[in-house]
């Protein structure tokens, strides 16, 4: 087939897990959009998106997820030609940011199994260039998770991966070196908005917690699950109870598409004895005001990346709760190894004495802040410059 006509510009297929209600993936397709209108201002944007209400003010084309078509043969066939069909309608693919190839989960490999399947098409008939851009890999845990993984690499151009995980998994599985470069999250690659940390005497201290229901709605563990609430509801109580001036605020990353990071904090502040010091914040949508909200805390507790992201960003100490390796892995940057704690065996003393430890080393862990976002802006750029090379190409790379 021929390349669809550039005269009106470079056409970009962003595929992602977009508008589905999660900031972080908002916050991805953000940057990617400001990305590309910076390098390639004539370039028109396509994105997937589930529900288009969360990306309508970055004036991109969305393509809406199929809803599942009949039987699990029928929807697959019926996703592949929709991708297949949205592939052949631009000139350049690119996977942009999150954990895009990983076989966790109730689906296990069936998520790589559609990719393989699309980009095998786009190889053997359309072979418009593909890039995976700020992306995470793994886990891969499945031999069918490995082939299917083996053939994303074949029929792919370029992975620009966020972290050295992701780059030695795709060693591993084969990926050639020259498709191979090391740069970071997609978060980093834009500076935060600027906030107000308001300070002075009589002003609240404000502690942001991000929790949410991984093991309930990922592994299907409810103890787990349990166990991590009562943590939460732990923390809440004594840090509440030892400290008359603070807020806590329960900071929704997710709503409710997937699992309700809300309705996790919902439960957390009806538990506690100290509700009325307790603020809930759903998500609805609005970026800028998830940036201003973050600026605004002193201290952090959280699980989700792009929450610890927010706080590396805006200079506001956090406790890192890894519930899997990327939370961990980000947090090895800024955080010493004894303040990241594990989301599935924390409890609420655990988590009480690693925030009265990060309050004590507050000045040091800032400056550990500001000397690792020096390192990652260097990232950024080898990762930039890679895009721009992308953006410019009208063949395989």
């Amino acid at each position: 087939m021929k390349s669809p006509s550039a005269t009106d510009g470079t056409k970009v297929l962003i595929w992602g897990y977009y508008g589905c209600q999660n900031a972080g993936d908002d916050i991805l397709l953000g940057t990617l959009c400001t990305l590309i209108r910076q390098l390639r201002p004539d370039a028109a944007i396509s994105a997937t998106v589930a529900d288009d209400r969360f990306v309508r003010s970055l004036q991109v084309t969305p393509l809406p997820v199929a809803p599942r078509r009949g039987s699990r043969v029928l929807s697959l066939l019926s996703v592949i030609r929709d991708r297949v069909r949205a592939i052949a309608a631009n000139d350049l693919v690119l996977f942009g940011g999150g954990t895009q190839i990983f076989d966790r989960g109730k689906n296990r490999w069936y998520p790589i199994m559609t990719f393989a399947l699309v980009l095998a098409a786009n190889r053997l008939f359309l072979r418009r260039p593909v890039l995976h851009f700020g992306i995470g890999m793994g886990p891969v845990e499945t031999g069918a998770g490995r082939f299917f993984s083996r053939v994303v690499i074949r029929c792919s151009d370029l992975f620009v991966v966020r972290d050295r995980d992701s780059y030695r998994l795709l060693e591993r599985l084969g990926c050639p070196e020259n498709k191979l470069l090391l740069s970071c999250d997609l978060a980093y690659f834009l500076p935060a908005p600027s906030g107000d940390r308001a300070g002075g005497e009589g002003r609240a201290l404000k502690v942001a917690l991000s929790a949410f229901p991984y093991y309930q709605y990922v592994e299907r563990d409810p103890v787990a699950n349990q166990n991590l609430l009562q943590a939460a509801i732990g923390f809440t109580d004594k840090f509440l109870q030892g400290h008359p001036e603070a807020e806590i605020h329960l900071i929704a990353m997710q709503g409710a598409f997937a699992n309700d990071d809300h309705e996790f904090g919902l439960r957390i502040r009806e538990a506690s004895s100290c509700r009325d010091r307790i603020h809930c914040h759903p998500y609805q949508g609005d970026i800028e005001r998830l940036h201003a909200l973050m600026a605004g805390m002193d201290l952090a507790v959280g699980m989700r990346l792009h929450f610890n992201i927010l706080c590396y960003l805006h200079g506001v100490p956090v406790v890192p709760l890894a519930y899997q390796q990327k939370v961990a892995s980000e947090a090895a940057r800024f955080a010493d190894r004894e303040l990241v704690l594990d989301a599935r065996s924390v409890t609420g003393e655990g988590i009480y004495q690693a925030v009265t430890a990060l309050m004590e080393r507050r000045a040091a862990t800032l400056a550990r802040y500001r000397e690792a976002l020096a390192e990652l802006a260097s990232l950024a750029q080898q990762g930039r410059e890679a895009l721009q090379s992308f953006l410019a190409s009208q063949r395989r790379l």
